[in-house]
């Protein structure tokens, strides 16, 4: 996975990160048609609770409650909210050694190391590593 990696203001460069351990996940479940054995594709269809029409994607609205108020959204508002910045790491600053608590790693380690392999776009700090 080659991901941006933020040291500063105009210096970023290209990181790899690999996993030494990671879970295993159970495979997603695959439905299948009893008669032909095919897949199943699932359908979702809305139905509105006082007519009984089925809605279109154009009639259904995002919204919130807040302070007793129902604040609505658009699509686009609601796309927006969930991009709030690019992919990739920044660096926030440093912490002593001795702040690190034992409890503190909860996941297994991911290790980040240059990307030396996308010649297009040369790093900003070649001379980091």
């Amino acid at each position: 996975m080659n991901v941006p990696f933020c040291l500063g203001p105009g210096l970023e460069m290209n990181v790899k990160v690999f996993a030494l351990v990671r879970s295993t996940k159970k495979g997603a479940v695959v439905k299948l048609d009893e008669r032909n054995n095919q897949e199943v594709k699932p359908r979702t269809t809305y139905i509105c609770e006082d007519t009984g029409t089925i809605l279109m994607p154009t009639d259904i609205q995002s919204s919130y409650q807040f302070g007793g108020e129902r604040v609505v959204f658009e699509k686009s508002e609601v796309e927006a909210m969930k991009h709030f910045a690019d992919p990739g790491f920044a660096l926030m600053g440093f912490k002593p050694k001795s702040f690190l608590k034992r409890y503190f790693y909860v996941k297994p380690a991911h290790f980040i190391y240059p990307d030396e392999s996308t010649p297009e776009k040369p790093p900003k700090c070649k001379h980091w590593y």
